[in-house]
């Protein structure tokens, strides 16, 4: 498939979404990024989702791939159902989020027992041949 189609129908699938979300009550906006990580695979579109922009793999959950599926028309993902997985991974993310915000919060900083100084071989030598 050429490159065109892959980049008229993500711009697509990205208007869907944002109307699908706005219409549902989300209040967040969608950022679409154009092959990030490089160069697509061939024949690949791949949809993932982040709370904030990122080009980190690891931060990125991957929502859908069409990599491996054919015909065509199987090659893209239905704005309905990618609308209700993202509005999904936001409220777990943001769940995730604002637990971790949590526990990091509750945690109060510990306090060391203090020991005395220890003294050096060298100054209990000079304390001896004193």
């Amino acid at each position: 498939m050429p490159p065109k189609l892959f980049r008229r129908r993500a711009e697509e699938l990205h208007e869907a979404l944002q109307t699908r979300l706005q219409d549902a009550g989300q209040q967040f906006q969608l950022q679409l990024q154009l092959n990030a990580l490089g160069p697509p695979r061939r024949g690949a579109f791949e949809l993932s989702f982040a709370i904030q922009p990122t080009t980190v793999v690891s931060e990125q959950r991957p929502l859908w791939s069409g990599l491996k599926r054919t015909p065509r028309a199987q090659k893209f993902p239905d704005p309905d159902a990618m609308c209700q997985q993202i509005i999904e991974a936001y409220e777990e993310l943001a769940k995730h989020k604002t637990n971790k915000r949590k526990r990091e919060s509750n945690t109060s900083p510990s306090s060391s027992p203090t020991t005395a100084p220890s003294t050096s071989t060298s100054a209990k030598r000079r304390k001896k041949e004193k």
